[in-house]
């Protein structure tokens, strides 16, 4: 629920919700392309305290996400397949903070569902009117606030006008629906455009993220550092495991709903979203053979997890003859929630149980949903098979949690305890600089913050703090991963610190540093004023913070 101490890329966003009115705040990071997540910062952290404003982006856009998606995918299938699905995407734990807590999936996530929601109403809609204007609108949302998910765009489209066909024996009328959508796509782009002016910065916000795309797709080895070559590395990813089966299963439902022309309204639609998983699948594997960070798991597969969704209600919709009356399905979808929690809490019980450690994580994966999914099928000879599959479904969630600590029971606060030390630290340096100064925050090679007895003791090295701390509006003396002591910095770095006559935060526990510190500023030509000590504290963790002025 809380900004990683160790991920810069979402303090910057957070740094960002703090300091978006300020214009001269990161004007040329491409983040700013990120433009609707990044006034939902604004918005949310200008209006709440910092911990409820935490909840609020994690939490609760996630919720309206998989809520949108409930209602997207119960016009073409009904409540129980829509329900599962929801269910079920709410427990594959990749589908949470993927990024990050504070990081922009979740919010294109949510605007993805949406717009699956208007792309299904449209099609039961003639005309479709004003919902194409807002379908439009939303899905420049959503490429705004993440790019990848224009790799969707376009079959969200065609499954849009084959739906209106199944549902109106026709197609909509071609050049209206351009225009209408395109207009609510061009709207909002120069409404935001707009906001984005009025508050001093530039109107075409997305112009750096654009640029940075552009040389991304015509240059592939720029992403070298991240790409794997098609190896095992793939077999130890669990999203690659249930990206597999979702396959197998999309291929089962394609046979299953043929022939087509003599097919219900249901099993028609439930074609359509199984094609388009498998289409998306296919985009997303053409991009990773030719260099592309496609399938890497954190930023962006994300976008897969949704036709996935409505791939599972397809198969549900195809497979479920009768919909149970509304207490048995009350009573089924309680307890699929319940054993969804449940095979995630337990996620560590559920491997050893299985014994599945002696395969990589994305077969263990792959297994267990291509059972689950057979479960699944098999509802259409029976509907006990109903508790089967939830119980198989559930463990495979168990067996895709990459990250087990990260569901367990624990004292260990560390995430929030360090998400509020930094936002402090940020808040003392922001505080006591003078305006139009900058600020520098440097931390050296080999210091380490402890976290606690309730986290085992570890140690967090402090130049992550740092990284973070200067990502919500400051500069780095050094970046941390250059490992440097304050001897090996440069003088002509010290210098350029000297030359902007601001102040330098210190992290650091070792007192006798601050007088090396104040002796190259010195020798740099710096005339430091008198430290400032800070002793930041949350729970049982401390951050050390001294505060040089210059002059």
């Amino acid at each position: 629920m809380y900004a990683r101490y160790f991920n810069i890329d979402e303090w910057v966003y957070v740094g960002y919700g703090y300091s978006y009115l300020d214009p001269t705040f990161n004007v040329t990071d491409y983040k700013i392309g990120r433009l609707p997540w990044i006034l939902l910062e604004g918005i949310v952290r200008g209006s709440f305290s910092r911990l409820v404003s935490s909840w609020i982006l994690a939490f609760g856009v996630l919720a309206l996400g998989n809520i949108a998606l409930f209602f997207a995918l119960r016009i073409p299938f009904g409540r129980l397949p829509a329900l599962s699905a929801s269910i079920f995407i709410a427990g594959l734990t990749f589908m949470y903070a993927n990024g990050g807590p504070d990081y922009h999936n979740t919010l294109a996530g949510a605007f993805y569902c949406l717009s699956m929601f208007l792309c299904a109403r449209c099609a039961r809609r003639q005309p479709p009117g004003r919902d194409l204007v807002f379908l439009g609108a939303v899905l420049a949302l959503t490429v705004h606030t993440n790019p990848v998910f224009i790799n969707l765009v376009p079959i969200l489209i065609v499954q849009f006008l084959l739906s209106y066909r199944v549902n109106h024996l026709e197609f909509p009328a071609l050049f209206p629906t351009i225009f209408l959508g395109m207009f609510g796509a061009v709207a909002v782009t120069v409404l935001l455009g707009v906001v984005n002016f009025s508050c001093g910065r530039q109107f075409f916000f997305f112009a750096q993220q654009l640029h940075l795309i552009i040389d991304f797709v015509s240059d592939s080895s720029r992403q070298k550092t991240w790409w794997e070559p098609w190896s095992r590395w793939y077999l130890n990813a669990p999203n690659m495991g249930f990206f597999f089966a979702g396959a197998l299963l999309s291929f089962t439902t394609l046979a299953l709903a043929a022939p087509w022309h003599s097919a219900p309204a249901v099993s028609k639609n439930a074609s359509l979203y199984s094609g388009a998983y498998l289409f998306a699948l296919f985009i997303w594997t053409v991009w990773q053979s030719v260099g592309q960070t496609a399938f890497q798991p954190y930023y962006f597969a994300f976008p897969l997890g949704f036709p996935l969704a409505g791939a599972v209600a397809a198969a549900i919709a195809t497979s479920v003859r009768q919909t149970p009356s509304a207490l048995p399905l009350t009573v089924a979808m309680v307890f699929f929630a319940a054993m969804t929690i449940a095979g995630v809490y337990y996620c560590d019980h559920v491997v050893s149980f299985f014994g599945a450690t002696f395969w990589p994580p994305g077969v263990e994966a792959a297994m267990g949903f291509t059972m689950a999914f057979a479960a699944l099928v098999s509802l259409r000879w029976s509907m006990g098979f109903g508790f089967l599959a939830i119980m198989i479904l559930c463990a495979a969630d168990g067996l895709a949690v990459s990250d087990p600590l990260a569901y367990a029971a624990s004292n260990c606060s560390v995430y929030r305890d360090r998400y509020e030390l930094i936002l402090d630290a940020s808040r003392m340096l922001r505080e006591t600089h003078f305006a139009g100064t900058k600020v520098f925050v440097f931390s050296e090679f080999g210091d380490n913050t402890d976290t606690g007895p309730d986290c085992g003791e570890r140690q967090i090295p402090a130049g992550w703090l740092q990284a973070a701390i200067g990502a919500t509006g400051f500069e780095e003396v050094e970046h941390y991963w250059a490992n440097k002591t304050l001897d090996r910095v440069e003088p002509e770095r010290w210098r350029e610190v000297v030359a902007a006559k601001g102040l330098v935060g210190f992290i650091t526990g070792n007192p006798t540093r601050i007088s090396v510190l104040r002796e190259k500023l010195e020798e740099a030509g710096g005339m430091p004023g008198a430290t400032r000590f800070f002793r930041l504290k949350k729970g049982n963790v401390e951050l050390p913070l001294y505060i040089l002025p210059l002059s």
